[in-house]
This record gives structure tokens, C-alpha cells and sequence, in this order.
């Protein structure tokens, strides 16, 4: 991609990143009153261990009964972070392909080109334009459908989607683990949650039922932005083939300290068809994403992500830290070179140079 597609590339990811936070943040209340009344559900358990059993398979409908709120509200959360970057993905894609040289210009700018407008569809309870019901509608995580995930079976006895039976297990785990290690039922349920802060918040420490679910929903939501960003993007894609013409789509991983072994080696591969790449997320908390590119482009721009205990200075070097292994880095993007070298070829050469430091 060249310098501007790059620089609109970086710019969106913060969005996209902001987004996922807006969704996890706006369930945080309902969150913090279902696991406190689960805490209080399991401080009442008895002190004996055959008991606390028995006692906590009986506790099973009211444990739902605190998550569904907490269901419907990350649900509904969710749905309103991905309205409202529709249009940012939209822009941010045509603005890209304008950044192209392309041998035809685009003709969108603005509403997607033929794209339904005046349609309303229904997404659950909401009322949502054609495009974005249609980009709702194929949003998934780890190949379940976004609703299907929060959908509450009304036809069952106790009432769940699949999203509160995953945070039951989590919850289950902590309590019979705890009843099997002969744990006091203050304990157990000091390992559900801590207990909320004067503010009103609850402290999401990670080894307790709180601080694992909110490590699922953050996944959660990452996914379903990413696999949405996704749909709107093939969605302007459509509607703008004729100037896609002479046009290749490459792949671009995040290029950062935390790109796995999965996504870093198709970094920077391009490919004629959009169909010869891998489809987006192409795994729970993926953040790569597939970009159109002139083949022929002079300036093609690709960077990486350096870490280091020294804050950095001059272009490409970030005022925050980022969380590495448990312990905190600064972070500078630099160039790769030469053209056309990928994000593995700079963790080679960086290999290299250790190789000779050492």
C-alpha cells in the first residue's frame, strides 16, 4: 500500500480498537450487577463441601437469571458500536481506494453506490438501514452468528443464550474448583469477583469469574468489529468492481509484537481475486484486514512495530505503552525495506542483527 493508505490504515485501527472498547464499556453497569449478585449468591453457600454442591446445583436458574440482563445489554452494545462506524468503514474504504492510482477513478464518495436506501429491516428490536442490517446479519464470532450468540431460547425451562451458558461455565469452574480444593465459601466467592470500588466499578482482576469473562468479551467484541469492518468493506467493493480493475488485494497484518503465528506469514501477500485470501477474522481476536492495492504502485510503504524500555523519539513513536508478557514496552512504527519485503522478512532480519549484537 502507498504512504496515504498507510496512514489511513493506522487511523482506522484506533477507531476500529476504540470501537471495540465503547462496546465492552457500555455493558460494564449491567456486567458489575450481575457478578455482584452472583458473589452474594455464593457467599450464602454452606460451609461444607458435599453441601456447597448441592447447594450451588440448585442456585443454577438464579446465576442466569443475574446474566440475561447482562446478555441483552452487551448484545445491544455491541449492535450500537457497530452502527456507528458503518459510515467510518465506508469512508475510510473509498477514501482508500482514492489513495490508489487506479487506472479508473472511483465513482463513490459518500453512501455506498446502489446500496438500499429508504429500507428498513428489523435486527432483533432494532430498526436498522438495508446495508448495515445486511453487514449485521453476516457478523460472526468463531463462526457463530452475532445473534444466534445473544439469541435467549424462550422454549427452554431456564431461559440462555449460548453467550450466557459460556459465562456459566466460567463461573462453574471457579466454584467447583473451589469446592473440590476444600475452600472456605468466602473465598470461593472472593474468586468470583472483588468487591466494587467506592466509584461503583468492578475491579475485572484477571484470575477471578470477572476478570476471565471480561477477557471473553473483549474478544467478543473485537471479533464482531472486525468481522463487520469486513462486511462493509466487501460491501463497497461490490458496488465499485468496474474501477477495481487491474487491482490486486493484499493482506496486512496489525505488524505489531502480538501478530501470531497464523496471520504473520501472509502479511503483504497479494493475490488477483479477493477469493484467494483468507476470509476476516481468521481467528477469535484477529485485527488483519485485506486491502485493494495497485500492483504497479512506486510507493509502497509497510511498517513495523518496534518495542523497547526507552521511550523512542521522532516520527512513528507512540506516547503510550503497550502490555507485552506482563511487562511494559514503548512502541515506534518503522519502515520495511526494501520494497516489497514483509513483516517476516523484518522479524528475519531483525533475527539477524541480534544474531551479530550477541
Amino acid at each position: 500500500m502507498n504512504q496515504k493508505q498507510l496512514s489511513l490504515f493506522i487511523r482506522h485501527a484506533f477507531s476500529l480498537t476504540n470501537a471495540e472498547k465503547a462496546a465492552v464499556k457500555g455493558a460494564n453497569p449491567a456486567f458489575a450487577n450481575a457478578m455482584t449478585q452472583i458473589r452474594r449468591l455464593v457467599e450464602g453457600l454452606p460451609e461444607e463441601a458435599l453441601l456447597q454442591d448441592k447447594a450451588w446445583k440448585r442456585l443454577r436458574p438464579q446465576v442466569m437469571q443475574a446474566l440475561q440482563p447482562y446478555n441483552d445489554s452487551f448484545r445491544e452494545s455491541i449492535v450500537d458500536s457497530l452502527e456507528g462506524i458503518s459510515k467510518e468503514v465506508e469512508e475510510n474504504v473509498v477514501k482508500s481506494l482514492e489513495a490508489i492510482k487506479a487506472p479508473a477513478p472511483i465513482g463513490t464518495s459518500g453512501p455506498i453506490r446502489n446500496a438500499p436506501t429508504g429500507q428498513l429491516q428489523a435486527f432483533g428490536n432494532r430498526i436498522l438501514a438495508g446495508n448495515v442490517q445486511s453487514a449485521l446479519s453476516k457478523t460472526s464470532i468463531a463462526n457463530v452468528k452475532l445473534e444466534k450468540l445473544f439469541r435467549v431460547n424462550p422454549e427452554l425451562d431456564t431461559p440462555t443464550s449460548l453467550w450466557m451458558k459460556q459465562n456459566f461455565q466460567t463461573i462453574d469452574r471457579t466454584v467447583r474448583t473451589g469446592i473440590l480444593q476444600g475452600a472456605s465459601t468466602q473465598s470461593i466467592a472472593s474468586q468470583i469477583s472483588d468487591e466494587i470500588t467506592k466509584g461503583g466499578l468492578l475491579r475485572a482482576t484477571k484470575d477471578t469469574a470477572t476478570g476471565k469473562i471480561k477477557a471473553q468479551a473483549n474478544t467478543v467484541a473485537r471479533t464482531a468489529i472486525q468481522s463487520f469492518n469486513r462486511q462493509i468493506t466487501e460491501q463497497v467493493w461490490d458496488a465499485n468492481a468496474d474501477a477495481l480493475e487491474g487491482l490486486v488485494y493484499e493482506w496486512t497484518s496489525a505488524l505489531d509484537s502480538r501478530v501470531c503465528p497464523t496471520c504473520g506469514p501472509l502479511d503483504g501477500q497479494k493475490k488477483p481475486e479477493r477469493g484467494d485470501l483468507p476470509e476476516t477474522p481468521i481467528h477469535a481476536n484477529c485485527r488483519c484486514n485485506v486491502v485493494v492495492v495497485d500492483p504497479d504502485e512506486d510507493d509502497d510503504v509497510r511498517t513495523a512495530i518496534q518495542l523497547s524500555e526507552t521511550k523512542p523519539t521522532g516520527k512513528g513513536a507512540y506516547a503510550s505503552k503497550v502490555r507485552v508478557n506482563g511487562k511494559n514496552f514503548y512502541r515506534k512504527a518503522v519502515e520495511i525495506k526494501p520494497k516489497g519485503a514483509t513483516y517476516p522478512d523484518y522479524l528475519a532480519d531483525m533475527a539477524k542483527k541480534d544474531t551479530k549484537d550477541s
